[in-house]
């Protein structure tokens, strides 16, 4: 458990994680992060509403798609609500991995199919 909890409003992104198959919740913060988590991908539970969600976060550059803007996105397992301007918060509860960039987004998927399965063998 990494213990650190994060807050933010869901804003519109580029939607590559739709189109490959992972939508995602960018997630703009209410406050600084003093301290920031280390960059990387997280097993997380997010609050929605009265609900807690398992998900998948990444906080990071992105290297393989841009690498130039520090961005926390989530994937929220089995989720598919519009919750764009919606306010959510983010339990970090285990890193999975490093950042690292990849070839291609073929083999960017292959790594978030893993990623989300260790996601939920973490979050059980």
């Amino acid at each position: 458990m990494t213990g650190i909890m994060l807050k933010g409003i869901v804003t519109k992104g580029n939607k590559l994680g739709r189109k490959i198959g992972f939508p995602t919740a960018n997630v703009a913060f209410l406050s600084p992060l003093e301290p920031p988590p280390e960059t990387g991908v997280y097993a997380c539970l997010v609050n929605f509403g009265d609900q807690w969600l398992k998900g998948v976060a990444n906080f990071g550059y992105r290297p393989t798609v841009d690498g130039k803007k520090l961005v926390f996105e989530v994937h929220i397992l089995d989720f598919s609500e519009d919750i764009y301007g919606k306010t959510l918060q983010v339990s970090l509860a285990g890193f999975i991995r490093k950042e690292k960039r990849f070839n291609d987004i073929a083999e960017l998927s292959d790594q978030i199919l893993h990623d989300i399965q260790q996601a939920r063998a973490l979050l059980r």
